[in-house]
């Protein structure tokens, strides 16, 4: 899995969170919002969007032996 994210968002503070920030004090309800959905989350509250692209491919070099 590969997540692109654009430098600006992560300068203006939005990280993978390390704790649950959906079912908080927030908008949504529901008890997820953690890692990857925690960031799309608070991403989100400073207007950007996250969308899924699963026709992107993923290659890994082979580990040299």
């Amino acid at each position: 899995t590969m997540l692109y994210v654009k430098a600006d968002i992560h300068r203006q503070g939005v990280v993978f969170t390390t704790h649950h920030v959906i079912g908080s004090d927030w908008t949504f309800e529901g008890y997820d919002g953690i890692e990857t959905e925690g960031l799309c989350y608070v991403a989100g509250l400073l207007g950007y969007k996250c969308y899924a692209m699963p026709q992107d491919i993923i290659y890994h070099h082979p580990a040299k032996q």
